[in-house]
C-alpha cells in the first residue's frame, strides 16, 4: 500500500499559516529571534492575500528556456536490513537564495516520530535530505514521511518571498521497489584526469598537457562551426530484462546549452551511430566524431562552458525474447539541476576553448614591438604591465560580434563581450564597462570615446601566459586566457540577514530534534 499527498501552503489561510511557523519552531519564536524571517514571512502573507483578492486564472507550468521545471518531492524511501531510509529531493532553475527542508519519519499507527530531518543551502540549486530509523518488524507495518520544502525569492522590490509546500507520503516497508537499471555508464564526454572537474577541449589548438580531447583541422563555414564531440556509454539492466535498443526518433534529444543563449541541437542524422550487446544484458553505443555535429556560431559566442544534454528512450525486454516489453526513458547531463538516479548519469561540463581577441589585434611584445595576434607562437614573449612573459598556449575560437572599445587618444581594441578589461576599478568584462569607465593604457588612465558592439562573424583569439594576467592589446591593459577563466569562475556571495537567520533557526531545529531521540 502508498499514498501520496502534496499539497501547497496557501499563507493567506490562517490555518495554513500557523501550520507551517510551526514547522520552524512556532511563530512567537520566530518573531522574537529572527526578525527577518519573520519580516519575511508576514511579507509573503500580505502577498498571498493580496493575490487571492485577484480574479482567478489558469496556472502555468513553470518552465525555463530549456524545459526545465521546478521538482520537489519525496525521492524514494527503501528498507533494507531492518534499516527505513527516506530521501528528498529539492531543486530550481532559478537562483534561490534559499531552499530548505524540515521533515519528519513517523510510525502511522502510533504517530510517534521516529527521525526528523532540517537542512538548508543558500547557495545551491538542488538539496537533499535523508531520514533513517528500525521499525518494528510487524506484518502489516505502516511509516508516514512528512517533508515541507521552503524555497524563499526576492520580488521585484526586493522583498523576500516565503514560498512553502508540503508532501505527505504512507508507506508499508514490505513493497520495495527494485530499480530494473543497474548501472549507466558515460566513457566519453568525460574527463581523462581525475583532477579534471570539467572535461577541456583544444579546437584548432596546440594541444596542451590540460585538454581531454584534442581536434585540428575543425571545419568553419558561414556563421557554423563543427563540434568534435565524441560520445560514448553503456546501460546495464538487471535480470529479467535485457537491452534491446535505443529509439533514435523524436523522443531522442541530443543537445549542449550554454547560459546566455540556449540549447544547441545536433542534427538528427544518427546513421553512423554503433549499437554492441556485450552481453546479454549491456547494450553499449558509439557516436563517431564526425557525425553531423554543425551548429550555429551564435550557439557559443564568447561562451567556454557548456552543459552536455541528452535523453533518450530504451526499449527492453524479457530474456530470450526479441520483442519489446517495455521503453525506460534515460537521462545523460550535467545541468546543475540534475539529480543523479538508477536511468540517470550526471557528468562534468564541457569546456571549449575559444579565443576572444579579433584577428586584427596587436600585441605589445617583450622587446617593445607590436605583433598580430595570430602570428604570435607559443614559447614568444609578450609584455605585460610588469614585465616580460612567456607565451604557453595560443587558443582559437569564432565569434559572431565584438564589443568595440575605442579611448580619447585613440587606442582600440575588439574583443569577446565577457573579456577582461583593465578599469581604474579594477577588472570588468567587455559587456559591462560604461562610457563612464576608466581604462588602464600604456600611457596611463584613459577615457572612453567610443563604446559599442559590432558583427565580426570570424576567428578570435587568446594566449594564456606565465606572467600576471594582463597583455597589452591595441594599447590597452586586457586580460589573457587565464585572467579571463577567473573572471568567469563564480564567486559566493555572502549571506545576508535573512539567510544568516536561516541558518541559525535551521542549525536550532536539528539541535532539538536530535535531544528528543535523546
Amino acid at each position: 500500500m502508498c499514498a501520496s499527498e502534496k499539497f501547497k501552503y496557501n499563507l493567506a489561510d490562517s490555518t495554513h499559516y500557523a501550520a507551517f511557523t510551526d514547522k520552524l519552531g512556532g511563530e512567537a519564536r520566530i518573531r522574537k529571534s529572527y526578525p527577518a524571517l519573520y519580516k519575511a514571512l508576514l511579507h509573503s502573507r500580505d502577498e498571498a492575500i493580496r493575490k487571492a483578492a485577484q480574479p482567478p486564472h489558469l496556472p502555468k507550468k513553470a518552465e525555463d528556456k530549456n524545459g526545465f521545471t521546478n521538482f520537489l518531492g519525496i525521492d524514494e524511501t527503501s528498507y533494507q536490513d531492518g534499516l527505513l531510509t527516506s530521501y528528498a529531493d529539492m531543486g530550481t532553475v532559478e537562483a534561490t537564495p534559499i531552499l530548505s527542508i524540515v521533515g519528519q519519519l513517523k510510525d502511522a499507527h502510533t504517530a510517534m516520530v521516529l527521525n526528523n530531518c532540517a537542512v538548508f543551502d543558500s547557495d545551491s540549486h538542488y538539496l537533499r535530505a535523508s531520514m533513517s530509523a528500525r521499525p518494528k518488524e510487524e506484518k502489516n507495518y505502516e511509516y508516514i514521511v512528512e517533508n515541507t520544502f521552503t524555497k524563499i525569492t526576492y520580488d521585484e522590490k526586493h522583498n523576500p518571498i516565503v514560498d512553502p509546500v508540503s508532501e505527505v507520503r504512507r508507506k508499508t516497508p514490505g513493497g520495495v521497489s527494485k530499480e530494473m537499471v543497474e548501472k549507466l555508464q558515460v566513457f566519453d564526454p568525460y574527463p581523462k584526469s581525475p583532477q579534471h572537474d570539467r572535461t577541456i577541449v583544444y579546437y584548432n589548438n596546440r594541444k596542451g598537457p590540460g585538454c581531454d580531447y584534442y581536434y585540428n583541422n575543425v571545419k568553419q563555414g558561414k556563421g557554423t562551426v563543427q563540434i568534435m564531440l565524441p560520445f560514448n556509454g553503456s546501460v546495464r539492466l538487471c535480470a529479467p530484462f535485457t537491452p534491446l535498443h535505443i529509439d533514435m526518433n523524436e523522443n531522442f534529444n541530443l543537445l549542449l546549452k550554454t547560459t546566455s543563449h540556449g540549447g544547441a541541437q545536433f542534427l538528427n542524422d544518427f546513421s553512423n551511430v554503433v549499437f554492441n550487446h556485450s552481453d546479454a544484458q549491456t547494450l553499449e553505443w558509439t557516436f563517431p566524431e564526425d557525425w553531423n555535429n554543425i551548429i550555429r556560431q551564435g550557439n557559443f559566442s564568447s561562451e567556454n562552458v557548456a552543459d552536455f544534454y541528452c535523453s533518450m528512450t530504451l526499449a527492453y525486454s524479457l530474456l530470450g525474447s526479441q520483442q519489446p516489453a517495455g521503453y525506460i526513458d534515460l537521462l545523460i547531463a550535467s545541468d546543475d539541476d540534475i539529480v543523479e538516479g538508477d536511468a540517470v548519469k550526471k557528468i562534468p561540463k564541457i569546456e571549449f576553448q575559444w579565443g576572444c581577441f579579433a584577428k586584427e589585434t596587436m600585441i605589445k611584445m617583450s622587446d617593445g614591438s607590436c605583433k598580430p595576434i595570430p602570428e604570435i607562437c607559443a614559447g614568444e614573449q609578450v609584455m605585460t604591465a610588469s614585465g616580460p612573459a612567456t607565451v604557453s598556449e595560443v587558443i582559437t575560437g569564432t565569434e559572431q560580434r565584438v564589443t568595440v572599445i575605442t579611448t580619447y587618444s585613440g587606442r582600440t581594441v575588439r574583443v569577446s563581450h565577457d573579456h577582461p578589461i583593465l578599469t581604474e576599478s579594477g577588472w570588468k568584462t567587455a559587456d559591462r564597462i560604461t562610457a563612464a569607465d576608466t581604462v588602464r593604457t600604456e600611457a596611463g588612465l584613459e577615457q572612453i570615446e567610443a563604446l559599442y558592439t559590432e558583427a565580426y562573424n570570424d576567428k578570435v583569439f587568446s594566449l594564456r601566459t606565465d606572467g600576471d594576467g594582463t597583455l597589452i592589446a591595441g594599447g590597452i591593459f586586457a586580460g589573457d586566457f587565464g585572467q579571463q577563466n577567473k573572471q568567469e569562475k563564480s564567486v559566493k556571495k555572502p549571506l545576508d540577514e535573512l539567510q544568516q537567520e536561516f541558518d541559525d533557526l535551521t542549525k536550532v531545529l536539528v539541535r532539538e530534534k536530535e535531544c528528543q531521540h535523546d
